[in-house]
């Protein structure tokens, strides 16, 4: 039968030092713990204090519809406060709302939030059946109505079967299509344009007085449409009109036809 027996070596100097640090720093470990666990005790009742709870949040918007669009996707808890509000996860409710562009965020002492929404703009208008789309210079398609904007040029091509508000269309469809409006905003004679990029390679534009352009291929878009342009000053000047303009080749120059009940002559050289 075995037998336990203390060891009868004495203990040194140096090793009894080293068994009282040891004690002293594990007293002193514990002493961090608490202290700490007191610290985050105060910090989380300070944090969800009702003295800090969150009582009025401000919405701001260039755009009144805007405003209420974010208002209503925000979702705070009811006994929320400014410390414990998760502004990342408000500013992603906020940004999923199809017309926000951006969003900011920001805590007012010490009952409010204050949100500052920045709008997408619609520029275009996408055709989508009989219906129409507007959409801002990124694609990104904002809301649907019924009737054509008369203040926003047309693009056909881009809204595609099943597409609705908060998709976004092809980029480089859209890089074409806007392109072509910002080159016809700096031609007078153009008017307000509407453009058609269903054929990339076939890239049709229509100035305000309804005559067509055939550009082709989505290069030398500027050169292509000051020759549209100057095309139909041309024939604006000798009172003619065409029924299209075919500026593919601006080597070559213009290529028009005339209009039905127009008496311009069909035209095979440049101008």
């Amino acid at each position: 039968m075995s037998s336990s027996r203390a060891d009868p070596r004495p203990m040194r100097n140096g090793e009894r030092c080293d068994a009282a640090a040891r004690k002293r720093r594990g007293a002193w470990r514990t002493l961090e713990l608490l202290a700490l666990a007191g610290v985050a005790g105060v910090a989380y009742g300070v944090a969800s204090s009702p003295w800090l709870r969150i009582e009025r949040v401000t919405v701001r918007s260039a755009d009144v519809d805007v405003a209420r669009e974010a208002a209503s996707a925000m979702r705070i808890a009811p006994d929320a406060t400014l410390l414990t509000a998760r502004l990342g996860k408000l500013r992603q409710q906020i940004e999923a709302c199809p017309r926000v562009k951006d969003v900011v965020v920001r805590r007012r002492w010490r009952h409010e939030l204050d949100v500052l929404v920045m709008p997408r703009r619609p520029v275009v208008g996408l055709m989508a059946g009989a219906d129409c789309l507007l959409a801002d210079e990124e694609g990104v398609c904002l809301r649907r109505v019924k009737e054509k904007p008369a203040d926003l040029p047309l693009v056909r091509g881009l809204a595609l079967d099943g597409i609705g508000p908060g998709d976004i269309v092809s980029r480089a469809g859209m890089a074409t299509a806007w392109q072509c409006i910002r080159w016809g905003e700096k031609l007078p004679a153009l008017g307000r344009i509407s453009v058609d990029v269903s054929i990339p390679q076939r890239v049709c534009v229509w100035s305000g007085d309804g005559t067509k352009g055939i550009i082709g291929r989505p290069a030398d878009l500027g050169r292509k449409l000051a020759c549209f342009a100057a095309t139909l000053q041309y024939l604006q000047e000798r009172g003619w009109r065409a029924r299209y303009v075919d500026v593919q080749d601006v080597k070559v120059g213009a290529i028009w036809r005339p209009a039905p009940n127009s008496h311009a002559p069909p035209s095979s050289r440049g101008v």
